[in-house]
């Protein structure tokens, strides 16, 4: 295996490239529309916070008036809105490493029917290997850290191409993102083989079972399949660092690129079901919309809405945060997304019928890890801690 690391430019292998591709292919990003989302309005950063090593932010509820941040080394930090208040709220440095792409990944929170509040976090172990544990929060959103519960582990065969994403869906359940296992090329093609979860998005109810930490939902598309891993929601993702369900219960996927084109995925919510169910998003059969590897077929499979080619300092895509009526009152429905190398920001907006257009909201940010979405605000994390808050206002 040749480490990404040495395939990129010296400041990522430094970071260790938590996120990007196989590649150091570099250019700008092409928009597929000249028009702006909207052409009075302007957009603005802020930096609020400086947290080494952040890469996920994500609120409990709404009513908390605080969110958390994740830093890769094992931290999470709490923070009032509006203020310079913190405190950290979970420390697990001693459970994981940062080498490579490894670390703490990703965190979420799910409320049980018992209105019990759990903090979920997605993190590599000390031996590489991708583990999920839930904590018990307390009322005023702290975490107790003696009741970590292990829920699903998954052996990871190489140390990158992790994934790394935590989400609930509008069912309640957990989605995991896993990567491909890593290496580059998908050597073992394990993104198409549903004997195994990685390259996969996961769906589980979290909560034990008589006889396991979690339960299968009986609406996975694979449950009665002999030959496949029921927990599996849908397949064939290289890298899937940052997914998101918007406000709407849309799914969107920023899906890390191999050589050319890094891609963001797109699935409507439309009725009872979250969307997904059974998706093939075609890699390692495609890289975005284009064939990759010839042996692998991925039938009805479903592509990209948009990908961007490695040009112009451009190698690896960092979502996702969707805009609201409540967090970006004057642009809702806007997809934000980074890229790793390039260090800038842009905002997609995607209407029913398919017409896009693209926008450039802020460059020379950095090594951006995330993009990341809550009730209030849009903030960008970078790898050597800043923490920005994306503005609007009108020209």
């Amino acid at each position: 295996m040749v480490p990404t690391t040495l395939r990129r430019s010296l400041i990522a292998c430094v970071a260790c490239v938590i996120f990007t591709s196989c590649s150091s292919s570099s250019s700008k990003m092409k928009p597929s529309s000249t028009s702006a989302p909207a052409d009075d309005i302007s957009f603005t950063t802020s930096r609020i916070l400086q947290l080494p090593g952040a890469v996920d932010l994500v609120e409990r509820d709404v009513a908390d008036g605080f969110y958390f941040v994740a830093q890769r080394d094992g931290l999470i930090t709490r923070h009032r809105y509006g203020s310079s208040e913190s405190d950290i709220v979970l420390d697990i440095h001693t459970l994981t490493t940062t080498d490579n792409e490894r670390g703490l990944l990703g965190i979420t929170f799910r409320q049980n029917r018992q209105k019990q509040w759990h903090l979920y976090v997605n993190y590599t172990d000390t031996s590489g290997n991708t583990q999920i544990d839930e904590y018990l929060t307390r009322v005023d959103g702290s975490v107790n850290a003696a009741t970590r519960r292990p829920v699903l582990s998954v052996v990871q065969p190489y140390a990158n191409h992790n994934g790394g994403g935590l989400a609930i869906g509008p069912d309640n359940m957990l989605y995991i993102s896993l990567g491909d296992g890593g290496s580059a090329n998908d050597p073992e093609r394990r993104s198409q083989d549903l004997t195994t979860l990685l390259g996969k998005l996961l769906r589980i109810n979290p909560e034990p079972s008589s006889t396991s930490p979690y339960s299968i939902p009986p609406d996975n598309p694979f449950v009665n399949s002999p030959n496949a891993r029921p927990e599996i929601w849908s397949v064939g993702l290289r890298n899937p660092w940052r997914f998101t369900f918007a406000s709407n219960g849309d799914l969107w996927i920023a899906d890390v690129g191999q050589n050319t084109w890094e891609e963001i995925n797109l699935l409507r919510f439309t009725g009872a079901t979250p969307p997904g169910r059974g998706t093939n998003f075609g890699w390692s059969a495609f890289e975005g919309r284009h064939p990759f590897n010839a042996d692998q077929q991925a039938q009805d499979h479903v592509p990209p809405i948009f990908e961007y080619k490695h040009e112009n300092g451009a190698c690896s895509i960092s979502g996702a945060a969707v805009s609201s009526s409540s967090n970006m009152p004057i642009l809702p429905h806007l997809f934000f997304f980074g890229d790793f190398c390039s260090g800038t920001v842009y905002a997609l907006s995607q209407s029913i019928e398919g017409q896009q257009n693209v926008e450039t909201v802020a460059t020379a940010l950095g090594n951006v890890t995330a993009v990341r979405a809550t009730s209030r605000a849009i903030f960008v994390l970078t790898l050597d801690g800043a923490v920005s808050e994306i503005h609007t206002s009108q020209k």
